[in-house]
């Protein structure tokens, strides 16, 4: 009698923990990627023939992980261009803000000016940039008309953007020269 991908699954459990937790450095992350690897492998109908099952389940798994990592990218990137559309509209060089910066960089210092937003601001574009929530959903949970919302994300996201210019001008190293574009 051969095993199933689950049963496979579950003998081998400790050690596909470990390879989730070196590979995320995560330990909710990691969690979360071997349930969803489970519930992948539970509907799989095809038997466990290949020479190597535990490498085909933890390329499965690093799958699963480049798809989480694309996927929140996505949604930061999203935030970013919006933010760079919101700058050119008030006529600020959003290249000027970002030049020689690292995507990395770019996103620590978005990361700061979250934090300084209000809890209610932080909830709005949480739930329209990373629940890709819809503004109507937005507006009949927070009890808002629609055009209040877009209102609301459109100072939000000038308030990030200020927050993001007075943390890279006053703690971050990139001493961002803010200017406005000739016109």
């Amino acid at each position: 009698m051969s095993l199933s991908w689950v049963d496979l699954y579950i003998q081998h459990k400790q050690d596909l923990h470990q390879f989730l937790l070196q590979l995320t450095k995560d330990i909710d992350l990691s969690q979360d990627l071997y349930q969803q690897g489970y519930e992948k492998l539970a509907t799989t109908k095809t038997p466990v023939i290949n020479k190597n099952p535990m490498g085909y389940i933890k390329v499965m798994l690093r799958n699963l992980y480049y798809d989480y990592i694309e996927k929140e990218y996505r949604h930061t990137n999203q935030l970013i261009q919006e933010l760079k559309e919101d700058a050119y509209k008030e006529n600020l060089s959003w290249d000027i803000l970002i030049a020689g910066k690292e995507e990395g960089e770019v996103i620590h210092c978005l990361e700061h000016a979250l934090e300084k937003l209000l809890p209610e601001e932080r909830s709005v574009l949480e739930a329209y940039y990373f629940l890709r929530k819809d503004i109507a959903q937005i507006a009949h949970d927070k009890g808002k008309t629609t055009a209040a919302i877009k209102m609301q994300l459109t100072r939000i996201r000038k308030k990030l953007r200020v927050n993001m210019i007075e943390y890279c001008q006053s703690t971050c190293s990139c001493e961002l020269p803010i200017t406005k574009k000739n016109s």
